[in-house]
């Protein structure tokens, strides 16, 4: 009873793991059908159009084993189950395999769907772009505090000196 956590995500993990499984295997079967009728229906297609769907292919495969490595589990010496696996649900890595395979099966589909591709730098590009600026507004936050202090300073200082010299 002490492992119904785990026993619970092994279930969750296995039902999401068919699921990416059937929707890789139709994006596969579907672009290959695609472009095996272009074939036979004497259509010549463009060597970068197989390049493409090659590398799809190569992406989804890596990324659904990435995600299947996250949610394999971890089986005991005596064969009880000790661990069902990651959450496939938190963010981080996992989440953005997620995303990756869902958006190269989407591409898988059409072939102007690998416009699609173009959203992960972009992202990318995003979330850099808003840690920079984060980072001068810091930046710049600390020189604007750093030079009220040196003008507080100065007067003090000023202040200090008058104060010095009309004692004398």
């Amino acid at each position: 009873m002490g492992n119904q956590g785990a026993k619970k995500r092994l279930d969750q993990n296995a039902k999401r793991m068919r699921n990416l499984r059937i929707a890789f295997v139709i994006g596969v079967l579907a672009q290959l059908s695609v472009r095996g009728l272009a074939l036979t229906r004497g259509t010549s297609i463009p060597s970068w159009l197989w390049v493409g769907t090659a590398l799809s292919i190569a992406i989804s495969w890596f990324t659904f084993s990435s995600i299947a490595a996250f949610a394999a589990p971890t089986w005991g010496k005596d064969g009880e189950l000790v661990d069902g696996g990651a959450d496939l649900s938190m963010g981080g890595m996992c989440g953005y395999y997620h995303d990756i395979l869902y958006i190269s099966v989407t591409s898988l589909l059409s072939s102007w769907f690998w416009m699609f591709y173009l959203l992960i730098p972009a992202y990318g590009l995003y979330k850099l772009l808003v840690l920079v600026g984060q980072l001068l507004c810091s930046f710049c936050v600390l020189l604007g505090q750093a030079s009220k202090g040196e003008a507080r300073e100065s007067s003090q200082a000023r202040a200090k000196f008058y104060r010095f010299a009309d004692l004398k």
